[in-house]
This record gives C-alpha cells, sequence and structure tokens, in this order.
C-alpha cells in the first residue's frame, strides 16, 4: 500500500521457530507449515497474532520490530519485541505512516511533512492495530482508526511471578539463571553458524561472564577492546581477562581527534541527549567502524546487567579544563536499588508517564538501543546481548536489594551464579570481588583516561549535546531545564 512506507533495515529473528509452531501449529496462508521463519517475520508474526491472539506473541523468543499490512482486513499491525531489542519508530503524516529503526530515517524521508513531537518509538512488549478500511487518501492522518498499543507481555508481572516462585534453595535459583544464560547464549551463537563470534571485553564483570560463558560453551570467540590511548583501568584488566582465559585479543586504539570528531555523529546516530548516553556511543561508534573495517558483522557484549541489579554509581569525574571533580549525573542510591526501580531501568513504563519519553522509548530500549545498539547499526553490525532474555533478567531483577547485598552486590552474586565455571576455568572469588565497576567511556574511576576526559576538554558536555540534538531533530528540548534535570537525575 503506497500510503505505509518501510524504511525498515532491520526486521529481526526468531529463535524458537519449532516450539512456537507446536505449541501453535498453523499454516501460512497459500504455503506449506514453515519450518523456518525468519525470511519472512513480519507475515509469520502476524498470522500466528491473527489466529491465536496476543499469546501467540508471548511466545515468540526473538528481536523483532513487526510491520504487516493485511490487504484483505485493510489493517496495519505493528509489534515489537519484549524488552525492545531492535528499534521502532513511526510518524502519521497526511499522506502515509513512515515506519522506520530510527528517526533520522524518517526525517530524511518525510521531508516536509517531519514534526518532532509526533514521532513515536513503538512500544516493546506491545501490538497494535491501525484500520485503513475506510482510508482518505487525500487526508491520511485524520481517516486512519487505531486502538492505543496494548501490551501483550508484563514484565512487571513476570517479576512478581518469579519471586513467588523463588525455590527454597538460592542456589537452584542461581543455577536457573546460569542456564538460561548459557542457553540465550548458545541460541544466539547458532544463527552465525561456524563463523567466529567476537566479543566486546570491557574488562568489567558483565562482558567478563559472557567470555565464560562462550568458553565454557566451547564456542571459538575473539576478544575487542577500545581504549584512549591508556592500558591503565578496564583495558589492562580486559588484557589480564584475555591472557587468563586465552583469548584472541584485539586492542582498539582510539585517538583524541577521532573521539572529538565522534561526538555529534554520536548524537545523530543515538538519536540520544543523555551524555552517559553519548559518551557511551562515540566509543561504540567507533569500534563498530573499526570492526567493520575488519570485515565483521557481529559482537557479543554483556549489556543489561548493571540495570538489572542497580549498580549504577554518582558519575563523578576529573574535569581536565575545570582541574577539578564534576559531578555529570546523580543517583539515588536508595531508589536504584530496589525491584521496582529496577523493573523501570530495565523494561521501563510502556507508556507515557515516569521514564517513558514519547520519542525515544522507556528502559534499555531507550538507552541500550541508544548507546550501543543504533551505533552498530549503523555500521551494519548486530549486537548480540545474550542477558536480554526474560528469564535471565526477570529471575536476577526478582532478587530482593537485601539479599544482593548480603551477597556483596553484583560481585557476590556473579559469583553465586558462575562459581561452577569460575572454578573450573581457575578464576577466584577475589578476583571477582575486585574487579571494578567503571563506565566503559571513563576506562578508569576518575574518568581521567577515557573518552570522558577527551570530550570534557573539548567542551562537549551534557548542554552541547542538547544543543546539537535540537538542530539535527528539529526538536525543541529546552538546554537548561533538561540539563539540570539529567545531572540530578
Amino acid at each position: 500500500m503506497r500510503n505505509i512506507i518501510d524504511l525498515r533495515i532491520h526486521k529481526g529473528i526468531i529463535w524458537n521457530i519449532d516450539y512456537v509452531l507446536k505449541v501453535y501449529p498453523f499454516r501460512m496462508p497459500n504455503q506449506e507449515k514453515i519450518k523456518y521463519s525468519n525470511q519472512y517475520i513480519d507475515k509469520f508474526i502476524y498470522q500466528g497474532f491473527k489466529q491465536f491472539g496476543k499469546d501467540f506473541l508471548k511466545q515468540v523468543n526473538g528481536r523483532f520490530s513487526t510491520l504487516y499490512y493485511d490487504e484483505q482486513e485493510k489493517h496495519l499491525f505493528l509489534a515489537r519485541d519484549w524488552i525492545g531489542e531492535v528499534p521502532l519508530h513511526y510518524l502519521i503524516t497526511s499522506n502515509g505512516i513512515y515506519v522506520a529503526n530510527t528517526i533520522l530515517a524518517i526525517r530524511n524521508a518525510t521531508k516536509d511533512k517531519y514534526d518532532y513531537q509526533y514521532i513515536k518509538a513503538f512500544p516493546h512488549s506491545s501490538f497494535q492495530v491501525f484500520d485503513l478500511s475506510n482510508l482518505n487518501q487525500n487526508n491520511f492522518e485524520n481517516s486512519i482508526r487505531s486502538v492505543s498499543p496494548q501490551l501483550y507481555l508484563n514484565f512487571r508481572e513476570q517479576v512478581k511471578n518469579f519471586q513467588l516462585n523463588i525455590p527454597n534453595s538460592k542456589l537452584n535459583y542461581f543455577k536457573e539463571i546460569r542456564n538460561h544464560i548459557f542457553d540465550s547464549t548458545e541460541k544466539r551463537a547458532k544463527t552465525y553458524g561456524n563463523n567466529k563470534i567476537n566479543l566486546l571485553l570491557s574488562g568489567g564483570l558483565d562482558s567478563l561472564t559472557v567470555a565464560v560463558v562462550l568458553k565454557r560453551l566451547n564456542i571459538e570467540f575473539e576478544a575487542y577492546t577500545i581504549s584512549a590511548g591508556h592500558r591503565i583501568g578496564d583495558v589492562a584488566q580486559a588484557i589480564n581477562i584475555a591472557k587468563q582465559l586465552k583469548i584472541k585479543h584485539h586492542i582498539i586504539e582510539l585517538t583524541e581527534k577521532e573521539i572529538s570528531d565522534t561526538f555529534e555523529k554520536a548524537v545523530e546516530v543515538s538519536e540520544s541527549y543523555h551524555l552517559f548516553n553519548i559518551y557511551c556511543a562515540v566509543g561504540m561508534l567507533l569500534l563498530g567502524k573499526k570492526l567493520k573495517e575488519k570485515g565483521l558483522a557481529m559482537a557479543f557484549s554483556g549489556e543489561a546487567v548493571n540495570e538489572a541489579v542497580g549498580d549504577y554509581t554518582d558519575w563523578i569525574v576529573y574535569h581536565p579544563i575545570k582541574k577539578q571533580e564534576v559531578l555529570l549525573q546523580k543517583i539515588n542510591q536508595d531508589r536504584i536499588k530496589k525491584v521496582e526501580e529496577r523493573i523501570i531501568y530495565v523494561w521501563g513504563n510502556v507508556n507515557n508517564s515516569s521514564k517513558y519519553n514519547y520519542q525515544l522509548g522507556s528502559g534499555l530500549a531507550k538507552h541500550a538501543g541508544a548507546r550501543m545498539i543504533k551505533p552498530f547499526y549503523h555500521h551494519q553490525i548486530q549486537l548480540e546481548n545474550p542477558y536480554y532474555d526474560i528469564s535471565v533478567l526477570g529471575r536476577i531483577v526478582s532478587i530482593t536489594e537485601e539479599d544482593i547485598a548480603l551477597l556483596g552486590e553484583k560481585p557476590g552474586l556473579m559469583w553465586e551464579i558462575f562459581q561452577e565455571d569460575f572454578k573450573i576455568l581457575d578464576i577466584s572469588k577475589k578476583q571477582i570481588s575486585n574487579t571494578s565497576k567503571v563506565r566503559l567511556q571513563d576506562n578508569t574511576e576518575n574518568g581521567e583516561n577515557g573518552i570522558t576526559a577527551i570530550l570534557l576538554k573539548n567542551g562537549f558536555d551534557q548542554e552541547k549535546a542538547i544543543e546539537i540534538y535540537n538542530k539535527i531533530f528539529d526538536a525543541n528540548i529546552n538546554i537548561v531545564k533538561n540539563t539540570k534535570r539529567l545531572i540530578n537525575n
């Protein structure tokens, strides 16, 4: 239909097609029963939904941003995976509906019809039907009928169910988490056949655990770490981890000029004005470029763990121009560790309240999408996040703040989950406990030897990020008000 402009580059993939067809056996119209649907994922998801309703969507294990137009019913169907792993935005104009993975693609296609305030991030865990049966071609936006997006999966309820079913033995619960992260890693790796797997090894605990899982699954892989010229802090930890696990390791050196020259592009590609996302996106954009030059098309990461356990502290770094420590983001430590707040950081509120952003979304769909997924998509590289599994994140988020504290925060939790594997690979509990928590863009605790210091030195602060964002996307974000809001969280 000419009024539906599909600008998507990434549609997604389903990992459990055989299981879904076993639970919901159905035939696609005019086709034999399918064994593999990823080549026509939109049609598969829509037909399953049409025949079995939202329960069908609940059973689909994969990442997807779905658009399908039903010629017979004159219905347009949109749906997105439970955590928003594949970005999806749309804009309804007077002459059509534009659907894309990025806001920029819509901006470039709509031209004079573009209006930032009406851009929508399609909510994850949701589906929506637009009735186009009485369409007026001359007045498209006022003649379509649609219900609001509807949830097919509520992560908040899933977490509650996990809490209600925690076994008496916590060891069994940790083992369940371990088994699910192994399954999630293996299913993602299998989609690449015999192609070599790549891992973003930051030097922190999260990517270390993914390295351990890949190693224990006997999956061959190589590791990549970015460095802003100093092989200390996280970079040094990554080097030691690679040696310890006998992994082929590549250090990707970034120059100060490369980093400074990439800031504006990072705002554009990440489609975000949050400084903590932009600084990270600078590194990911440059890393993605280097990986692409090497002919690589995918990489694994440890994304999502910090949100799941509430492992963020105030972002305080040394400012190289002001010659003093500055606060870039204030974190409410009491609030972030609570289960309800961790639900918001992981899944968000898929509506127009709380931390939801009309144009960008909420939870990991907004933040990890900006700092990690979109920068890699820009270079046609698929980022694999094995922690993006509801059975993994749901169980981790369900653990109370009191229990996490008793375990020794994230290091203690990771030890409980992977201690069998750590011991086999000769990784001690002391090593896990001593693995520092540093933001990727900082490299060291005070940020002196990372991307952060370089960008601050060159004047790329929160106000500058919003200024650039407004210019690129024709937005009207209040610079002073939102700078203050973002710093004080």
